[in-house]
C-alpha cells in the first residue's frame, strides 16, 4: 500500500473551491464499490450530508469549525484499493492518500498540491509573521519604556507601554490564530478578496509601526 500525507496552511477556500474538491474526489474514482463521507462540524452540531453540493445549496450554518471529505474504494473481496481524505480546519488542511497503485497515489498528491498552491493567501502568509515580529517588538518596547521613564518622558512612556501590551497580545499564537486563522474557508459565496480581513492585517501592522515611529521620535 502506497501512502502520501501533507498539511497546508495559509489557504483561503470559498464555496466554489469546496465544490471543486468534491468533483475531484468523485472524478478520480470509478462508480462501484466506493463509499463517500462528508462531515461538517459546527459549535453545536455535526452534519453528515450525502454530498457537499446538496448541502451547500441549502441553508448552511454561519459558523463552521471544520470540514472533512473522504472517499474509499474497495475490491470485490472488500480489500482497500484507494482512499483519500481531506480535512479542512482553521489550523491547516490535511490531505491523506492511500492506494495499491503508486502512480494513482502520486498523481492525486500532485493534483491536490497544485489545487491548494493556487489558493495560497498572501495575507495569511504575512499574518503568520506577526507573532515573530511582535516577539522582537516586545523586547524593543520594554527598552523604550524603561528609557522614557528614565528620561521622565510621560507621553513616550505611555505610548511604549501601549505598544508593549499590543506586542504581547500579538506574540501569543493562540490569540493570533483566533484573529488570523491558518486557513480561511467559507460555505457561502463571497468575493475572492476579503477586504475586511485585509484591513485587519494591515491595520495591526500599521498600528505597531505608527506607535514605534512616534516613540522613537519622542525619544530623540
Amino acid at each position: 500500500m502506497y501512502k502520501s500525507e501533507k498539511a497546508y496552511d495559509s489557504i483561503n477556500l470559498s464555496k466554489d473551491d469546496i465544490l471543486e474538491l468534491e468533483s475531484i474526489l468523485e472524478d478520480k474514482y470509478v462508480p462501484g464499490n466506493t463509499i463517500k463521507t462528508f462531515t461538517v462540524n459546527t459549535p453545536n452540531r455535526v452534519f453528515t450530508p450525502i454530498s457537499m453540493y446538496g448541502f451547500l445549496n441549502e441553508k448552511v450554518p454561519l459558523i463552521v469549525d471544520s470540514i472533512s471529505m473522504g472517499i474509499r474504494e474497495r475490491a470485490i473481496d472488500y480489500s482497500l484499493v484507494k482512499y483519500l481524505s481531506i480535512n479542512i480546519s482553521k489550523v491547516h488542511v490535511y490531505v491523506s492518500i492511500e492506494g495499491t497503485d503508486e502512480v494513482w497515489v502520486t498523481g492525486m498528491a500532485e493534483l491536490l498540491n497544485t489545487f491548494f498552491k493556487k489558493r495560497k493567501s498572501t495575507i495569511l502568509q504575512l499574518s503568520n509573521l506577526i507573532p515573530f515580529f511582535a516577539g522582537g517588538l516586545t523586547v524593543g518596547s520594554i527598552f523604550m519604556f524603561a528609557k522614557s521613564v528614565q528620561q521622565v518622558q510621560i507621553l513616550s512612556a505611555i505610548l511604549s507601554f501601549v505598544l508593549l501590551l499590543i506586542s504581547i497580545i500579538l506574540a501569543n499564537p493562540s490569540i493570533m490564530r483566533k484573529i488570523f486563522p491558518g486557513v480561511k474557508f467559507s460555505l457561502h459565496s463571497k468575493p475572492k478578496r476579503d477586504w475586511q480581513f485585509i484591513w485587519t492585517v494591515t491595520g495591526s501592522v500599521g498600528t505597531i509601526l505608527g506607535l514605534s515611529v512616534a516613540i522613537i521620535a519622542l525619544l530623540k
